[in-house]
């Protein structure tokens, strides 16, 4: 985490009051587009652990899962291509240098997941609980997508 404070401090030294601003939607942008990409794997992880441990559940996990995944990839999809472009259509004078320091966050926030035992439950409620809760879950999550706010390169599309 020192590294990554490092990082963006000599990131900021080299970076206009316009860009730091942009620097910052970005990387709130970013986390949240990770954010929701932990969780798609968790709960991927949890639908296979659900489906092995109730075979009679599998066919519907699987399809409610599917569906759920679609929406949300497409929601993911659409934001990425937002955040290339806050990136690279001219908002920051280096986009190199804020792909690097994307990626050196991206590095910590997998080093820390895999720091993480997770303990899945499978019992027959918890899996009918689990994909009972992916429509409310399915449309918070593309809602909060969509609600992502970029700099510039957004408003000039």
């Amino acid at each position: 985490m020192d590294a990554i404070r490092a990082q963006a401090e000599a990131l900021s030294k080299s970076l206009s009051q316009k860009e730091i601003t942009s620097l910052a939607m970005v990387r709130d942008g970013f986390g949240m587009i990770r954010s929701v990409e932990m969780a798609q794997e968790t709960v991927e992880d949890a639908i296979d652990a659900c489906a092995d441990a109730n075979p009679d559940m599998a066919k519907d996990l699987n399809a409610r899962h599917d569906a759920w995944d679609d929406a949300i990839e497409a929601a993911i999809d659409a934001q990425e291509d937002k955040l290339d472009a806050s990136i690279n259509d001219k908002v920051f004078a280096d986009p190199d240098a804020i792909e690097d320091y994307l990626d050196a966050i991206d590095d910590a926030a997998d080093e820390a997941e895999s720091n993480i035992e997770k303990q899945l439950i499978t019992s027959e409620s918890a899996c009918t609980n689990l994909k009972n809760s992916m429509d409310g879950t399915q449309e918070t999550i593309t809602k909060m997508l969509s609600e992502i706010k970029w700099p510039e390169a957004e408003a000039a599309k």
